[in-house]
């Protein structure tokens, strides 16, 4: 199973949609490398849906519920308060050469091992 992370514009399409909806296609990725990773998702992979705009921070996790160039996610866990603010990712030393600090602006991407480690003593706290 891989994890990846999804970023989304609130105001456009929030954690709290995906929850009324439970089951939605993830669009509007544009980027050739995006969607490539959309491409390589499979059915039952995780996703950190990441709130970008003033907010820039993960507040929730979804499913990977249909595979294929637009796959569908289904609604999994909305953390509240939210996990991690990007400010917070980039203070931490060890994750500086991850994708979402080196490459900010990609909407999709897989999440290392290092940043999925502190993203889950995160949501343990």
């Amino acid at each position: 199973m891989a994890i990846f992370l999804a970023k989304t514009e609130a105001e456009e399409y929030s954690i709290d949609r995906l929850q009324k909806e439970d089951v939605a296609p993830w669009t509007g990725v544009e980027n050739p490398q995006a969607k490539s990773f959309l491409s390589s998702m499979k059915k039952g992979d995780r996703v950190y849906i990441y709130h970008t705009g003033k907010e820039k921070r993960i507040v929730g996790e979804a499913i990977v519920f249909e595979e294929g160039s637009i796959p569908k996610f289904k609604f999994h866990k909305k953390f509240t308060p939210p996990i991690a603010t990007l400010s917070e990712i980039k203070s931490q030393e060890g994750l500086k050469n991850t994708r979402i600090v080196r490459q900010s602006r990609l909407s999709v991407m897989p999440v290392e091992p290092e940043l999925e480690e502190f993203l889950q003593r995160r949501t343990t706290r």
